[in-house]
């Protein structure tokens, strides 16, 4: 069997995935954002001390919230 028609029929057998909306692109750039954040404000925690960044956890968990919330 030719490869083209090999992908032709996988194609129509399987069907294409549709990519992702705008407002689903925009979600994932928000959720690596906080993610980012997070692994920073974890990494102060581990050399300041949790005390000194919990008000930072606490924005980050609001963040969370609202992002979760609009879904």
């Amino acid at each position: 069997m030719k490869p083209t028609v090999d992908v032709r029929e996988m194609t129509l057998k399987v069907g294409i995935k549709s990519r992702f909306t705008l407002e689903e692109l925009d979600l994932m750039r928000k959720l690596s954002g906080m993610a980012n954040n997070l692994n920073q404000i974890a990494k102060k925690a581990n050399q300041a001390g949790f005390a000194k960044v919990s008000i930072e956890v606490v924005g980050i968990i609001t963040q969370l919230k609202e992002l979760l919330d609009d879904c």
